[in-house]
């Protein structure tokens, strides 16, 4: 952090056999019980831990097919379990040693899988994507060797948008359609235009969306319906990633710009 000079750094593909998908490597690394937790995919393994002072590999997890979604970390009753969306399943990852507590194999295997799993509670978490065949609400057992599927809804599928939730609601955006499930069903509560492949960030009650075009919004979303609160042109190409935060600021990134905004 001094001085910015590399301390280590290992390389997926030839070191680890990684397998790049079409578009690169998108899946964000999370710090779990002290280890650096990556998606790696291909011959080696689907997740590895890594030791962050040196780069050491401490486990890896068995092998699968990469996608673009990131790993995260369900706090489940009987242990820490790193959830994994991959090309063909959704893997659940003991945290403390790589070894897997149970697979949920995917309806449509082989197809994109962007948005990263929205943990929900200790056992619940949603999934979406092509290969999903819409958005899921899967449970882990309370022994945490068992996965099972709560609801589904094949009609609504979050393609690569980021998303967030709160207590009653998972809000999404789905092509040029701004949207809102019921956690408890699965059920479309609202769909309206405006926010044109909108990455979400932040809470519901303070809702921050870098819409495909730069535009940036600050919202309030209910079950009932959303309410823009001010938009701000931030930059003028396509935008994949979702903003930022930093303090009371927010970093927004494009294909070709980077901006610090700040929100009041």
């Amino acid at each position: 952090l001094k001085t910015g000079a590399v301390v280590w750094q290992t390389d997926l593909v030839r070191e680890w056999g990684a397998k790049p998908v079409q578009f690169g490597f998108s899946a964000t690394p999370i710090v779990c019980k002290g280890s650096l937790i990556v998606h790696v995919g291909g011959s080696t393994a689907a997740v590895m831990s890594f030791d962050p002072k040196n780069g050491r590999l401490r486990w890896k997890s068995e092998p699968a097919e990469p996608s673009y979604a990131s790993p995260v970390l369900l706090p489940a009753p009987s242990g820490d379990q790193i959830i994994q969306v991959t090309r063909d399943h959704v893997l659940g990852i003991s945290a403390q040693d790589g070894s897997t507590r149970w697979r949920y194999p995917l309806p449509e295997a082989g197809l994109t899988n962007v948005p990263t799993p929205l943990v929900v509670s200790d056992r619940r978490f949603l999934i979406s994507g092509q290969g999903i065949r819409g958005t899921r609400m899967l449970e882990v057992d309370r022994a945490g060797s068992a996965v099972s599927e709560v609801w589904k809804n094949e009609k609504s599928i979050f393609f690569y948008c980021n998303w967030i939730a709160d207590s009653r609601t998972v809000y999404g955006c789905i092509s040029s359609f701004f949207v809102a499930l019921s956690l408890e069903t699965g059920a479309e509560l609202w769909r309206e235009r405006g926010q044109m492949d909108g990455n979400l960030a932040g809470s519901a009650a303070s809702a921050v969306i870098l819409r495909g075009d730069g535009q940036l919004s600050l919202c309030r979303l209910t079950a009932e319906a959303p309410r823009v609160l001010a938009t701000y042109r931030a930059l003028n190409d396509r935008c994949w990633t979702p903003a930022t935060p930093i303090g009371a600021r927010w970093i927004v990134r494009s294909q070709s710009e980077i901006a610090c905004v700040a929100l009041k």
